[in-house]
C-alpha cells in the first residue's frame, strides 16, 4: 500500500469514527428518550392501574367469547367473589338465567359495534346497566371494557310504578263507572272499558273524538255551560242527562272535574258517568206504581191512614175521607176527629182495644171491624187492618193502615147467617122425615120379605115354578128397597158428619176393605194390584166408604171377565194427590160420564149388575166435602178408571 493509498485510507476511518461517534451520540440520546418513554409509561399504566382498580364503577374486561381477562375491586364487590375466582370464568356465570339471552346479544353486537349497552340482572339479584366499548390490545384481538352501573332502585321504583299503573288500570277497568278525559274543546283522551261498552266503539274509535257527539243540542249547551263555570276554586260539576246510542237511550249521572296547572290554567276535564237508567226505571216504576195504586184504592173503595201518635197528626186518603162521607180536605186530622164519626156503641171498645193492642201486646198488626155513621148513608160498617210502628225502646209511635167499607158485606153475611140457620132448620126436619120414613117403611119391608120368605117355606113345594119366581121378585124387590133407605140415609149423614181429619195409611184403608169386599164376593177371582198410595189427612169414615164403594164397583163390573184385575194406585197433581181404581171389566160410554155420579142414575141394566146407584154419589159428596173432586174414564168392554183427588 502507498503513501497515498494510506493516508486516504486514515482519512475514511476518521470520517467512519465520527459517523460511529454521532451515532452512538444519538443511540444514547435515543436510549435516554425511551428509558424516558418507558418510565413515563409505567407511570401511567400505574397510574390507570390505580384509577381502574379504585373507580367507584365496576368495571370488567372481557373477551369476545365474554370471559372475564381482568376486573377491578368494586366489581368484586359487585359479584361477592375473589379476583382469581373470576378471572379466566366466563361472566355470563353470574348473570340471572333470564337475562342471560340479553347479555349474549350483547357480546355478539359488540362484534360489530364500537359501543353498546344493555340492562340484565345478576344473580345476587342486583339490575344493571351494562356499558361497553370495544378497545385494542396491542396486536392480539380486540377487548371488551364494559361498567356496570347499579339500577336496582331505579328498578324497584319501574316496578312499583307499573304494579301500581297496572293496579289503577285494573281498578278504572273494572269500574261500572263511565270514566274518560277530554280537552276543552270535548276532544276524548281517554276511555275506560265500560264508556266503550255504553259508546258500542272501540277505544281507537273514541280517542280523537268529541264527547258532544252523544249529546242532545241542549244537553251539549248545559255540559258547555257547566264547563265554563268550573274554576281552580270550585272545578267539580255535575249533571244528569239522557243519551241515545246505538237506539238504545241511557240514563247517565256525571260528575265532572277540571284539571288546572299550578298557574290556574285549564289542563283538561275528567269525568265520572253512572249509569242510572234502571235507577230511573224505577223511579218511573214506582210513579207508575203510585198511580195505578190510587187508581185501585179508588176502583176497590180502599183508604189509607197514616197516625203520628207524638203528635196526634192523622191523615186520611181521599178515599178514606169519601168512605166517611167527609168532604175532600176537612177532615180535621186527629185523633178526635175520627172518634166523632164512629158509632157509640164501638168507640168504648175500641178505645180499650188501643190501649192494650199499644201498651200490653207484643203483636203489631192487627184487624178490627167497627161501625160509623155516615152523614148521608147512615149507620155503615168497615175493616180496617193496621199496622203498628215502635221505636227501638217498643214505644208506640205510629200507626198506618188501609180501611175498606164492608156494610155490603156485613149485610151479605147477616142475610147467610139467616139462610144458614133456616137451612140447618130445614135439614133438621129433613133428616127427621129421613128418619120417620126409614122407620115407617122398613117395617113393611120386612114383613113382606118376612111373610114372602114363610109362604115359600111353607108352600114352596106345592107351587108351580112361575109362582115361585114371583116370590123371590117380591122378596129381591123388597130387599132392595131397604138398601136405597140405608143408602138414602148414609148420603143424609154426610152432610152432618164432621170431618175429623188425621194423618190416614191410604195401603191400610185399601187393605181392610178389599179383606171386607173379598167375604161380601168370595165368588169373585179378583186380583188386587196395589201401588204406591202416600198418606193423607182425612176423615178415615168418609174415605173408607169410597174405598169400600169404588172397589165394589169395580169388582161387580169385572165378573164378566176370567181374568179381572183391579189396580189401585196415585200420582201427584199441584198440590192434590190424585187416587184412583182401574178395572178391566165391562167399562162404560164415556158420553154417559156425566151421568155416573148422579143420585139413582145407572148406566147398566139392574138384572145384571146388582146396585141401588147412590154408591158413586155417596164417593162424590165425600170427596168434596174434602175440598177434592171426582172423575172417571171408560171405554166400553175395556174396563173403567175412577179417580179422585185430596190435598197433599
Amino acid at each position: 500500500m502507498d503513501h497515498l493509498d494510506r493516508d486516504v485510507l486514515i482519512k475514511e476511518l476518521k470520517a467512519h469514527e465520527a459517523e460511529l461517534e454521532e451515532q452512538n451520540l444519538q443511540l444514547r440520546e435515543n436510549q435516554r428518550a425511551m428509558e424516558e418513554s418507558r418510565r413515563t409509561l409505567e407511570e401511567y399504566q400505574g397510574r390507570y392501574r390505580d384509577l381502574f382498580e379504585n373507580a367507584p364503577p365496576p368495571y370488567f374486561i372481557l373477551d369476545r367469547f365474554g370471559n372475564i381477562k381482568d376486573v377491578n375491586r368494586a366489581a368484586l364487590r359487585l359479584l361477592g367473589k375473589r379476583k382469581k375466582l373470576l378471572v379466566g370464568s366466563p361472566l355470563r356465570t353470574d348473570i340471572d338465567p333470564d337475562s342471560r339471552a340479553v347479555f349474549d346479544h350483547h357480546l355478539r353486537s359488540m362484534l360489530l359495534e364500537s359501543e353498546g349497552a344493555c340492562e340484565i340482572r345478576l344473580k345476587t339479584g342486583a339490575w344493571v346497566r351494562m356499558e361497553s366499548r370495544r378497545v385494542a390490545a396491542g396486536e392480539g384481538p380486540a377487548r371488551i371494557r364494559s361498567v356496570l352501573i347499579d339500577i336496582t332502585f331505579g328498578k324497584e321504583i319501574e316496578a312499583d310504578l307499573k304494579q301500581k299503573e297496572e293496579r289503577y288500570r285494573q281498578v278504572v277497568e273494572a269500574q261500572s263507572e263511565l270514566i274518560c278525559r277530554f280537552q276543552p274543546g270535548g276532544v276524548l283522551t281517554f276511555v275506560n272499558p265500560a264508556f266503550c261498552r255504553v259508546a258500542n266503539m272501540e277505544e281507537r274509535e273514541l280517542i280523537g273524538q268529541k264527547l258532544f257527539m252523544f249529546l242532545t243540542e241542549t244537553d251539549r249547551e248545559r255540559v258547555e255551560n257547566l264547563m265554563r263555570e268550573a274554576s281552580p276554586a270550585d272545578p267539580e260539576k255535575s249533571i244528569a242527562m239522557q243519551v241515545t246510542i246505538a237506539d238504545r237511550t241511557y240514563w247517565l249521572d256525571w260528575i265532572g272535574r277540571a284539571l288546572f296547572d299550578g298557574d290556574g290554567r285549564l289542563i283538561e276535564y275528567q269525568a265520572v258517568g253512572r249509569d242510572i237508567t234502571e235507577q230511573k226505571r224505577v223511579e218511573q216504576a214506582c210513579r207508575d206504581s203510585e198511580e195505578r195504586l190510587i187508581l185501585a184504592q179508588q176502583a176497590g173503595g180502599v183508604g189509607v191512614f197514616d197516625w203520628d201518635l207524638e203528635t196526634d197528626s192523622l191523615f186520611w186518603s181521599s178515599q178514606l175521607e169519601e168512605i166517611f162521607g167527609v168532604p175532600v180536605g176537612e177532615f180535621e186530622g186527629n185523633y178526635e176527629g175520627w172518634a166523632s164519626r164512629v158509632h157509640p156503641e164501638d168507640l168504648t171498645r175500641l178505645k180499650k182495644f188501643h190501649q192494650e193492642w199499644f201498651f200490653q201486646s207484643d203483636h203489631n198488626e192487627d184487624v178490627m171491624e167497627y161501625r160509623f155513621n155516615h152523614p148521608e148513608k147512615g149507620v155503615r160498617w168497615i175493616s180496617v187492618k193496621a199496622r203498628l210502628i215502635r221505636d227501638k225502646t217498643g214505644r208506640p209511635v205510629r200507626v198506618i193502615g188501609t180501611s175498606i167499607d164492608i156494610t155490603e158485606r156485613k149485610e151479605a153475611e147477616e142475610s147467610l147467617r139467616l139462610r144458614s140457620l133456616q137451612l140447618e132448620a130445614a135439614n133438621a126436619e129433613l133428616e127427621s122425615f129421613a128418619h120417620s120414613i126409614s122407620h115407617d117403611l122398613r117395617a113393611p119391608l120386612r114383613a113382606i120379605d118376612g111373610f114372602a120368605g114363610m109362604i115359600l117355606q111353607d108352600y114352596g113345594t106345592a107351587m108351580d115354578g112361575e109362582l115361585k119366581r114371583r116370590f123371590d121378585v117380591i122378596r129381591t124387590n123388597a130387599r132392595r128397597m131397604g138398601q136405597l133407605i140405608d143408602d138414602l140415609l148414609t148420603i143424609t149423614r154426610l152432610g152432618r158428619h164432621v170431618l175429623d181429619r188425621k194423618l190416614l195409611d191410604m195401603e191400610g184403608v185399601v187393605r181392610e176393605a178389599w179383606m171386607e169386599l173379598k167375604q161380601s164376593f168370595p165368588e169373585s177371582g179378583a186380583e188386587l194390584i196395589a201401588g204406591n198410595l202416600p198418606p193423607v189427612f182425612a176423615d178415615r169414615i168418609l174415605i173408607k166408604q169410597v174405598v169400600l164403594n169404588l172397589l165394589s164397583n169395580a169388582i161387580k163390573f169385572s165378573k164378566p171377565c176370567p181374568d179381572a184385575r183391579i189396580e189401585v194406585g196415585s200420582y201427584p197433581e199441584d198440590r192434590y194427590t190424585v187416587y184412583y181404581v182401574r178395572d178391566n171389566g165391562v167399562g162404560f160410554d164415556m158420553k154417559y160420564s156425566e151421568k155416573l155420579f148422579r143420585i139413582f142414575q145407572r148406566l147398566h141394566d139392574s138384572s145384571r149388575f146388582e146396585g141401588t146407584g147412590v154408591g158413586l154419589a155417596i164417593v162424590q159428596r165425600a170427596i168434596r166435602r174434602h175440598g177434592g173432586r171426582v172423575w172417571a174414564e171408560g171405554k166400553e168392554g175395556e174396563g173403567a178408571t175412577f179417580y179422585f183427588s185430596l190435598p197433599a
